[in-house]
């Protein structure tokens, strides 16, 4: 894999069609485990962080990838990415960040995040880093083999928990920012040791922009910059092989 690159539409591996993908997902869905399972982790002001477990096939330890999708949104967003995942080998935490879906209860009082201040904000990094810290609670888990997906502002949560987190080996970043809500990524690029991918769309300006700047940072990132696409997971629906290109990019990153 070349290192610290602008592409215009990398293709990891083989082309895939749009037919071939969903085959994929249907085939490791139906491999692992049934229905995930919902597991509370909670945070320090007594959110109550709730995530679904997707667990890998097999008793043997498994690396886990956990993902934090971006503001507004749900985890649902970031499930196409989970059958290429499982189908990887990886078993999947796909959280619902605070203040969205069913992470929105702080010590019994509904706090959703269209109230949330910077100082709120601010916690995210923290909850990826409980997460991490607590991941042992998760069955047939190697502590040591952990990733990062995150979307916009997930992906400025991940980028700055995962280059400090050891058992973190590599981070997948989807439209970050500069500055998104007073998280800046920058000081953890520039500290960075761990292969990191970013992706962005051309007609998501702000994000391409920072993606490009992120990426001089550090020589073990790499760049995708797709011709189109949105911001975040919207990029799923406009390019359906990218989860399974970041699934690929992560095991080969991870081995």
């Amino acid at each position: 894999m070349l290192k610290n690159k602008v592409f215009c539409r990398i293709i990891w591996g083989s082309v895939l069609s749009v037919a071939a993908c969903s085959a994929a997902v249907q085939t490791a869905l139906a491999e692992s485990s049934s229905a995930p399972h919902k597991q509370t982790f909670l945070a320090a002001d007594d959110t109550r962080l709730i995530a679904d477990i997707y667990p890998a096939k097999g008793a043997k330890a498994h690396p886990c990838a956990i993902l934090l999708h971006q503001l507004g949104k749900t985890n649902a967003d970031m499930v196409p990415l989970i059958a290429p995942l499982l189908a990887e080998g990886f078993a999947v935490v796909n959280l619902d960040m605070r203040g969205h879906g069913s992470s929105q209860a702080r010590k019994n009082v509904t706090i959703p995040f269209t109230k949330f201040t910077n100082s709120d904000w601010a916690q995210l990094p923290t909850d990826l880093n409980l997460i991490v810290q607590n991941i042992s609670t998760v069955p047939n888990i190697d502590k040591q083999q952990l990733a990062l997906i995150g979307a916009s502002i997930g992906s400025n949560a991940s980028i700055i928990e995962g280059q400090s987190a050891p058992g973190v080996k590599a981070v997948v970043a989807l439209s970050p920012g500069l500055d998104f809500h007073g998280l800046k990524p920058a000081a953890a690029m520039t500290n960075s040791r761990k292969p990191t991918l970013i992706v962005a769309a051309r007609d998501d300006a702000y994000s391409a922009d920072s993606g490009l700047k992120l990426s001089k940072m550090e020589k073990n990132t790499s760049f995708d910059l797709l011709p189109n696409g949105g911001h975040g997971s919207q990029m799923f629906a406009a390019h359906p092989e990218l989860p399974k290109q970041i699934a690929t990019w992560l095991h080969k990153a991870m081995h």
